[in-house]
């Protein structure tokens, strides 16, 4: 569980060195052994309460970011205007129809099908 925004008693808490959930007093340990060696964390004797202390960049690559962040809005390259793209459809249309030797049906079926798109 990973709390964003609170009334900042459970920090207050920690920063007395007191569990913010029963206010016992926290101990500092270090895993010793396992898939967790050399973690470190406070855990509570009473509620078992245990908080992993974490480098604060390690906690930067590990959080899910749900809105772009204001460099990632001006790194995307802009996107193209909608008459334009189809400005070039209709020029390769075109130049397709012009240079090939297809029927007048194909034609109007090819025609009648980007005029349908258009419309959406």
């Amino acid at each position: 569980m990973v709390v964003e925004v609170g009334d900042g008693t459970w920090q207050k808490r920690l920063d007395a060195g007191q569990c913010p959930k029963c206010r016992h007093k926290l101990e500092p340990h270090t895993v010793i052994a396992g898939v967790r060696e050399g973690t470190q964390f406070l855990k509570c004797r009473l509620c078992k309460l245990e908080i992993i202390q974490r480098d604060p960049k390690e906690a930067l690559l590990m959080e899910t970011k749900l809105m772009p962040s204001e460099e990632d809005l001006c790194s995307v390259p802009e996107k193209m205007y909608w008459s334009d793209a189809v400005t070039i459809i209709e020029d390769v249309i075109e130049d397709c129809l012009d240079d090939a030797d297809i029927s007048n049906e194909a034609e109007a079926k090819v025609r009648e099908a980007w005029k349908r798109i258009l419309q959406g």
